[in-house]
Formats: structure tokens, C-alpha cells, sequence
């Protein structure tokens, strides 16, 4: 796994546990808010 693929799973972990809203994730993750719901939804799949 690369770091970028890393960062992003930090990152939606992040917003699992509630310590990040969806809005600053994707801000962090330089996405749209939905892609940050894609990746999201995915990671609970």
C-alpha cells in the first residue's frame, strides 16, 4: 500500500471513530464531500 492509500485510510478511519467531520476529511484528502462518502461507504462494505 502506498502512502496516499495510507493517508486515505487513516483519514476514513478517522471518520468512523467521529474524531473528523466527512467535510474536513475530504478537505484533507483534497476530494469532494462525495467522494468521501464513497470511500466511506466502501470501507463498511
Amino acid at each position: 500500500m502506498d502512502s496516499k492509500a495510507q493517508l486515505t485510510v487513516e483519514i476514513i478511519a478517522k471518520i468512523v471513530e467521529g474524531r473528523i467531520t466527512i467535510a474536513n476529511g475530504a478537505k484533507l484528502l483534497s476530494k469532494c464531500q462525495r467522494i468521501a462518502y464513497i470511500c466511506l461507504s466502501k470501507m463498511n462494505a
